[in-house]
């Protein structure tokens, strides 16, 4: 039992995850075979190819930054051990990953976020978008999503749900509003305009809608994140404010309780490129010198 405690401890130690999030396979196969106490619970990882064996690897994989190995890894292993909670996470948190986000550095950089405006924040967080990363962040935040409600999800799952989501805003805004990199936005950037495709440059619609439902989300579950963990909420308080000022200049812009893309109208669009444009409280200053309502998209 010292053996397994030890090894326990040290797993715990190695993850990537703030404390709240961390998750010890060890312990997990100690639950399953508390009934048979003759059983040799590290026998399991003789097999290479069992499923506790698989996690361990996913898991070493992820704290190496090898996360397409670590899928690999995850895509070997059962159906039914993949629809545990603990492997939904580890699998988020390699296509987090994948998206960019590294969870502790980002906390800590948030947390000191000050009086940054959060776009340009996250503009510098996350250089070098792409639409792969953006596809890897919509990867995590579905198999989160996936664990269950708001209600049902821990406060832990609610916080990487929320930096998931900032990290899909960042990948975003970088592949469209900084096109050499640099972490700036660029000079002749205008957030009101619409492309036809994912390039840098005019913001295409599909990812307008996704950099809407990581405000929306953010929103909705910064509640349960605020209880726990200093994650520089007064930047957070703001996106609620600007869309309470946004709602105050055409109601039918206001998109700030929609969660689900699909749901997004035109007039919606408009409101998230409203936002975007704005340099007063969270955006990005493009185009225009003043909050919401003065740099609204027509």
């Amino acid at each position: 039992m010292d053996r397994l405690n030890s090894a326990c401890d040290e797993l715990g130690a190695r993850m990537a995850f703030s404390k709240q999030l961390r998750v010890c396979a060890l312990s997990v196969l100690v639950l399953l075979s508390s009934s048979s106490c003759s059983v040799n619970i590290l026998e399991n990882f003789a097999d290479k190819n069992s499923n506790e064996a698989l996690y361990y690897d996913a898991l070493e994989l992820i704290n190496d930054g090898d996360y397409t190995g670590a899928l690999e890894k995850i895509a070997l292993m059962t159906a039914s051990y993949t629809a545990n909670r603990e492997v939904i996470t580890l699998k988020a948190s390699a296509y987090a990953g994948i998206c960019g986000l590294n969870f502790l550095s980002f906390v800590e950089a948030l947390k000191n976020i000050g009086s940054t405006r959060l776009f340009p924040f996250l503009l510098s967080a996350f250089t070098g978008g792409t639409a792969a990363k953006i596809d890897a962040c919509l990867a995590a935040e579905d198999l989160v999503e996936s664990i269950g409600t708001l209600s049902e999800r821990s406060s832990d799952e609610n916080m990487f749900l929320v930096l998931i989501s900032f990290a899909k805003i960042g990948n975003v805004l970088s592949l469209y509003a900084d096109s050499d990199s640099n972490g700036t936005v660029d000079a002749a950037y205008a957030p009101c305009n619409s492309g036809a495709s994912r390039v840098a440059g005019d913001l295409y619609d599909p990812d307008v809608q996704q950099l809407g439902t990581g405000i929306t989300l953010a929103i909705a579950n910064i509640a349960a994140v605020t209880s726990g963990v200093d994650l520089g909420d007064a930047s957070l308080t703001s996106i609620s404010s600007a869309c309470t000022t946004l709602a105050g200049v055409n109601a039918a812009y206001d998109f700030c309780s929609i969660t689900d893309p699909a749901s997004l109208t035109a007039n919606h669009l408009k409101g998230i490129r409203s936002i975007l444009k704005e340099d007063s409280v969270v955006g990005l200053g493009s185009d225009c010198t003043g909050d919401v309502s003065a740099c609204f998209c027509p």
